[in-house]
């Protein structure tokens, strides 16, 4: 787990609250759930968008203060509990479930697997389990990294979320082919005192970004620095 969603999780709640109206509205078409789970939720704007909808939520997070930011922002019209996406038991079922933003991009293959396991324990059946995955082809030029302002009270931050080196990951030890290079995002966060600035705040989308628990581009998600 990274510093992000430690140590800097209010950072990162600050620095991803912009206006998520459109894909909250989407996912509700499409999950016709009246019971929603989210893992990985996060700081719970998802959730939160959700519930504005009239969906009961339910949110699983492994970092403490994620799921502390999760249960404030809720209330009383969700639950968030700590606990390990690849490993967890609610003792009930959903309607559905979303998992926005390339949060699973933090599982290894291995982990994606007992995640989907977990995940079908959780499932009504018939239900739909939603997913955000950006994938590009390994010789993709990866774009150009993001930068944004974002303020809340005498909090202001400015964000560098870029791409940078290339690692390689296994999925077949036994085969040669069986190759693919994942880039790894880092992004940086400088935060500064004093009042918000003009155009540097509000919940408007940087231009060239997704955003998200996992970064935007379809990348594997950052670390702190």
């Amino acid at each position: 787990m990274t510093r992000l969603y430690e140590d800097d999780a209010e950072l990162y709640d600050i620095a991803f609250d912009w206006d998520i109206s459109d894909e909250a509205d989407w996912l509700v078409a499409r999950l016709e759930a009246t019971t929603v789970l989210e893992p990985g939720c996060g700081s719970g704007r998802m959730l939160e968008a959700l519930a504005d909808r009239g969906c009961q939520v339910v949110g699983i997070d492994r970092s403490p203060r994620m799921v502390e930011l999760s249960r404030r922002r809720l209330g009383t019209r969700g639950e968030v509990f700590e606990a390990d996406m690849t490993h967890f038991d609610l003792a009930r079922a959903f309607d559905g479930a979303v998992c926005p933003i390339n949060t699973l991009l933090h599982l290894t293959p291995a982990g994606l697997g007992r995640h989907l396991h977990r995940m079908s324990l959780h499932l009504e059946r018939r239900s739909r389990y939603l997913v955000q995955v950006g994938l590009l082809e390994v010789d993709h030029e990866p774009p150009p990294g993001s930068h944004w302002e974002a303020s809340r009270g005498d909090i202001s931050l400015r964000v560098e979320w870029a791409d940078d080196e290339l690692y390689l990951s296994e999925i077949k030890p036994t085969s040669e082919e069986r190759r693919r290079y994942a880039e790894e995002k880092r992004q940086r966060m400088a935060a500064r005192g004093g009042p918000r600035r003009d155009g540097g705040g509000g919940r408007g989308r940087p231009s060239g970004h997704a955003g998200g628990r996992a970064g935007g581009s379809g990348r594997r998600p950052g670390r702190a620095h």
